[in-house]
């Protein structure tokens, strides 16, 4: 039973720095555009420090459950 989970541990820990990519620099005006427009938003965007746009939300699991 240890020993399964020591493997399944060094599995994680190699496989983790594959997931991470540094920031992107893409166009997503448009989708900022319209977030400022939307009556509904617009209130947030003028008062926000910062804000973030993600391009893709997935997610998956086999055994495991991971989201990206």
């Amino acid at each position: 039973m240890r020993y399964s989970q020591i493997c399944i541990m060094l599995i994680l820990l190699t496989l983790f720095p594959l997931t991470l990519r540094g920031a992107q620099s893409e166009d997503f005006s448009n989708t900022i555009q319209l977030f400022r427009e939307a009556e509904t938003t617009a209130p947030f965007f003028a008062t926000a420090y910062g804000y973030a746009v993600f391009p893709t939300i997935g997610q998956g699991a086999v055994g495991l459950g991971g989201a990206y």
